[in-house]
């Protein structure tokens, strides 16, 4: 499970983006920062369907709040793409890099929605 609050501000994220030696780009992340954790909206989002969840009593109940997550995490491949463009596919150099006019703002929004998913 990943942090959700600002005092774990120097973990190493997982989706790090290598400069090959070079100093880090815009683009890049390195570690987790307070643009990263979940706004108190999404927290309260995650909390209400982890209680749905844990409370369904039958496979009906369960299958709505799928229906709800797997629409959001759709929703979020559709952002990855959008914000995002694989460079080097196909090799180990292979990174994530960010689309023209998008910026760094629209990164660390995926990263949010992310974090969500697989909190």
């Amino acid at each position: 499970m990943l942090p959700t609050s600002g005092s774990s501000a120097n973990l190493y994220s997982w989706m790090y983006v290598s400069g090959r030696g070079n100093p880090s780009t815009p683009e890049s992340v390195s570690e987790l920062n307070h643009n990263h954790f979940l706004s108190p909206e999404l927290q309260d989002k995650l909390d209400v369907m982890v209680s749905i969840y844990s409370c369904a009593r039958n496979n009906n109940e369960l299958e709505e709040i799928f229906q709800e997550l797997s629409a959001f995490v759709s929703g979020l491949m559709d952002k990855r793409n959008s914000v995002f463009e694989v460079r080097n596919e196909n090799t180990d150099e292979v990174v994530g890099a960010l689309r023209a006019g998008m910026t760094i703002e629209d990164r660390d929004s995926y990263i949010r929605d992310l974090f969500f998913c697989i909190h």
